[in-house]
């Protein structure tokens, strides 16, 4: 018999009367069942905090703060208050399909090397679609030059990363703070992505990234900026910007937005000539698929 559970399931909400109870209820009937979920009730001014007490599941401990902290304040918290072997993330409008937990666990406990994985999702809400991560980890790590690449509801990480190795997420980062924590992560440890669908991942009008996405794009790119970096491309942020554009679907880039691009991947292929690494070809072929996408003037 054993103390503690499995894993911990942490989860912050916000004014999520809509959605929470299904997201709540997609964790309750889990397949794996040794786990503890922490919900922090984030000073809503709906129904939120009454819906959260109609559960009477001992699994579940309900914290309510008394003013707003935001996303990144409260998960912090919640890392400090988990004991599971093996933590998950959940958000308060996204759905688990019921046997996430077990796959993530089985993965977590035949592969000792890896510290944080993530899943393969189906988007639901204002749009659908699914989308299947069939990368390796090098390719992933390319992948987040452009972007955030593992989603952050589909989330489960060794409890070691916070309790050894200090790593909890950027608090300076009000936006993008998963897209930062993965690739803090990637840079001392393995990672993974699973190939099967384990999550449904709402796409909403009401989200952070619709309502806030320049705020957001503008944390994003402080990640991207360093990413660059750690590679050993010179960039400025100008060119990390324009890169941003073409990665949300802008594909309009004015004259001087198409000379700061072609500038950005004659960097690249200088680092390419220098080090003849995979990882320098991957991201410039990646850069490479942008160019024909382009309409400039």
């Amino acid at each position: 018999m054993h103390n503690y559970p499995i894993v911990s399931v942490i989860m912050s909400v916000y004014n999520g009367e809509r959605y929470v109870k299904s997201a709540i209820d997609s964790i309750l009937n889990q397949t794996f069942q040794d786990f503890e979920f922490i919900i922090v009730d984030d000073a809503s001014t709906d129904r939120t905090y009454e819906i959260l007490q109609r559960y009477a599941d001992d699994r579940i401990c309900i914290l309510r703060n008394k003013t707003n902290k935001g996303l990144t304040k409260n998960l912090n918290m919640l890392l400090k208050l988990s004991r599971g072997m093996y933590i998950a993330r959940m958000d308060a409008d996204d759905i688990s399909f019921p046997e996430r937990f077990m796959r993530q666990v089985d993965f977590l406990n035949k592969n000792k090397d890896i510290y944080l994985i993530s899943c393969s999702y189906r988007e639901f809400g204002s749009r659908y679609g699914k989308n299947i991560i069939k990368l390796n980890e090098n390719e992933i790590k390319v992948q987040f030059l452009f972007g955030s690449v593992l989603p952050h509801p589909g989330f489960m990480f060794r409890k070691e990363l916070i309790d050894t190795y200090h790593i909890f997420y950027n608090q300076e980062m009000k936006y993008a703070q998963d897209y930062d924590f993965q690739v803090r992560v990637s840079r001392r440890f393995h990672i993974a992505c699973l190939p099967q669908i384990l999550l449904y991942y709402r796409i909403s009008l009401e989200q952070i990234s619709e309502n806030k996405s320049q705020e957001q794009k503008v944390y994003a790119n402080q990640v991207r900026y360093k990413v660059f970096r750690e590679y050993g491309i010179p960039c400025s942020m100008k060119q990390v910007e324009v890169l941003s554009k073409l990665y949300y679907g802008k594909d309009f880039l004015s004259l001087s937005e198409c000379v700061t691009f072609l500038r950005l991947i004659l960097l690249v292929c200088r680092v390419v000539y220098k080090n003849e690494n995979r990882e320098s070809q991957l991201i410039l072929s990646k850069l490479l698929e942008y160019v024909s996408k382009i309409k400039g003037v």
